[in-house]
């Protein structure tokens, strides 16, 4: 009875298989659903793990199977520690629970408890898709210089919004550049998409960048200039920098040492993963606070997602009010499993391509996160989370997140989803076609002063497979 009982209920997306073996023990502050019980063979402490979902879908459902398996497995066969506040006593043994009904009891207690949670979603922070706009998908230049390979955006006070090309050198030569944009986005979407300047990134010492010395992957605008995040340089090494409006180099970010890449003998041991570093950051609109998030974890942090197990990533928050940025806090949020499991021989990820700060538009909220995963033979697919920081633990001074000689207990970002945009049919929540959606960025208000919000694709200079799409949502804040 148990297991059906919760299919039905469907009430959270099962815990990555990846966090059993991993001493570091996740939770939540929220209790708004039944908990997963998971233990890693004996050889660890067992893991519990609580995912805030306000809204389910059947996508949830359809990986439920996973969650009914390890929960049957973990609660029936081993001891569960505090998996619910009351649902069941520290070090009390579920199965006399599980086998005399009391759980299926406790469980319906919570589903019903869910129930009236949904009926107040209507007043939550919602999504609404607008349209989108397709420019050329090949042949698209300025001046003679191809575009495309947009991946990051940003809105400035001088109304227009600047995209960040990451092409290295192949394709833009010299690479390096923003791309001035006008988008003529309403109520009725998006009706256009021109490019109106290119400004050149130049080095410390004032020269175009080589090839192969920047994969400049997010941009910010501020009074001052904008910050541009690139995932690696000729060494590998990431990078965070301050330019002027024309570009010319102003400053640096410091980046964390334990970001950067580091290896025995030939074995990477920690540090940034390999075309997996800074993809999203995200500014107050005060331009006070600098937040910065890897795509997929550090070496020393846990393992990519899997179709079983999504991955843990930093979100570094930069102090930007004096002259010097100063690193304050690091906090850990956990992505979705890829959407589907690759065929024999293929690949696939779910990570971190960009995020917004939008704790001036809603209470609900501070980053609305944006996760994208490809699956080979199943396409993409697009998550649009809301994350809200409240009582999330600093991991600035834990260097590793997998560390056996110094299991840790922290609290992972609260994340609760709000849009998904699938290539599988069964799964997408609106009419759009996704590609591999990279930039995301705030757009001017709407005459009812509600906010758009704008992503875009990097078509990564491969008109056959891939194109230039950007689509337009109108943010209804929680009332």
């Amino acid at each position: 009875m148990y297991p059906e009982l919760a299919s039905s209920a469907c009430p959270v997306t099962p815990l990555c298989s990846s966090w059993w073996k991993n001493p570091l023990t996740l939770k939540s502050t929220v209790y708004r659903a039944p908990p997963h019980c998971l233990v890693n063979a004996g050889k660890m402490p067992i893991m519990i793990f609580k995912e805030v979902m306000q809204q389910r879908n059947d996508q949830h459902c359809r990986k439920h199977a996973v969650y009914q398996q390890a929960v049957q497995e973990a609660c029936s066969k081993e001891r569960v520690v505090n998996p619910c506040r009351g649902m069941m006593g520290e070090g009390e043994d579920a199965t006399p629970l599980i086998k005399g009904g009391e759980m299926a009891r406790r469980l319906l207690v919570l589903a019903l408890s869910m129930l009236l949670i949904a009926g107040v979603a209507a007043f939550s922070t919602q999504l609404h898709y607008l349209g989108s706009f397709d420019p050329p998908r090949d042949g698209w230049t300025f001046n003679g210089i191809p575009v495309g390979g947009i991946s990051g955006l940003t809105y400035g006070l001088d109304g227009s919004f600047y995209a960040v090309c990451d092409d290295k050198g192949a394709n833009v030569d010299p690479p390096g550049i923003l791309y001035k944009l006008s988008i003529d986005v309403d109520a009725s979407g998006i009706n256009a998409v021109d490019v109106t300047d290119v400004i050149h990134l130049q080095t410390p010492d004032g020269q175009p960048y080589a090839a192969g010395s920047i994969d400049a992957e997010d941009v910010l605008w501020d009074v001052e200039g904008f910050i541009v995040c690139s995932e690696r340089d000729q060494d590998n090494n990431p990078w965070i920098r301050q330019f002027s409006h024309a570009g010319a180099y102003q400053g640096a970010v410091p980046v964390p040492s334990k970001f950067v890449p580091s290896f025995d003998g030939e074995k990477q041991v920690a540090g940034t993963r390999t075309n997996l570093s800074f993809e999203a950051s995200a500014l107050t609109p005060d331009y006070a606070t600098l937040y910065v998030m890897n795509e997929e974890a550090l070496v020393q942090d846990g393992d990519v997602a899997t179709p079983t197990a999504g991955t843990p990533v930093r979100l570094i928050e930069y102090d930007m009010t004096s002259g010097t940025p100063v690193e304050k806090a690091e906090y850990v949020y956990v992505t979705e499993p890829m959407f589907a499991a690759p065929p024999e021989g293929k690949s696939g990820d779910n990570g971190v391509p960009g995020m917004v700060y939008v704790g001036h538009i809603t209470s609900q909220f501070d980053l609305i996160v944006m996760e994208r995963s490809y699956v080979s033979g199943a396409g993409n697919q697009i998550g649009l989370f809301g994350v809200k920081f409240d009582d999330s633990s600093n991991v600035m001074g834990i260097d590793s997140l997998s560390n056996p000689s110094s299991p840790q207990t922290i609290t992972i970002l609260e994340k609760t989803p709000l849009l998904i945009i699938s290539d599988n049919k069964d799964l997408t929540q609106i009419d759009f076609d996704p590609d591999n959606m990279e930039a995301i960025g705030l757009g001017p208000r709407l005459p009812n002063g509600h906010y758009t919000l704008i992503i875009a694709s990097d078509n990564n200079f491969n008109p056959k497979y891939q194109r230039n799409v950007f689509a337009a949502f109108e943010i209804i804040p929680d009332k």
